[in-house]
């Protein structure tokens, strides 16, 4: 069978041999919920926000950069981008680079560990750039050096996804 744009979830389904699961389902349903309520976050604070916001800071958390509220709603706009890229990968499971060798044994094992990494990925840039947003909104001027921590929360997945494959490799 060979894997068309306009398959149906069964038919993707039963290309790749494995199902999507609750998990799954429920971490790429809060994705783009997270950053809608992002938005509607800036909307309800829109009024409340000053014209000129801080938008840049150094490691420090002294702001380096200012710009309109506005730009604020460059972060879940940039988030919702992101997690529609990612979201299209999601749907075509074989054509990714799993890291080691697929074969009939290992194929469901790997398609599962990577659905779940995408799935959690998708979440971490979710609260990444919701949180941001959010931070931007109720305190600007206390900086965002806490977020450089935000960057480790989204190689979580990707170490997880490693921890997964090395398992997978024992098959």
């Amino acid at each position: 069978m060979k894997l068309k744009i306009g398959m149906d979830r069964a038919q993707r389904e039963a290309y790749c041999g494995v199902r999507e699961t609750v998990f799954q389902r429920i971490l790429n349903l809060l994705s783009p919920l997270l950053l809608l309520a992002a938005v509607l976050v800036i909307a309800l604070r829109w009024h409340a926000l000053p014209q000129r916001i801080p938008i840049h800071y150094d490691f420090s958390g002294n702001v380096t950069g200012y710009g309109g509220r506005g730009t604020l709603l460059l972060l879940p706009v940039i988030g919702l981008v992101a997690d529609l890229t990612v979201g299209i990968c999601w749907r075509f499971p074989q054509s990714w680079n799993m890291g080691i060798q697929k074969t009939s044994r290992n194929a469901p094992f790997l398609y599962h560990a990577s659905r779940n990494m995408i799935a959690e990925l998708r979440l971490c840039l979710a609260l990444y750039f919701a949180s941001s947003a959010a931070w931007q909104c109720f305190a600007p001027e206390k900086g965002m050096s806490w977020l450089v921590w935000g960057w480790a929360l989204i190689f979580l997945p990707l170490i997880l996804y490693l921890v997964r494959l090395a398992r997978i490799k024992r098959i």
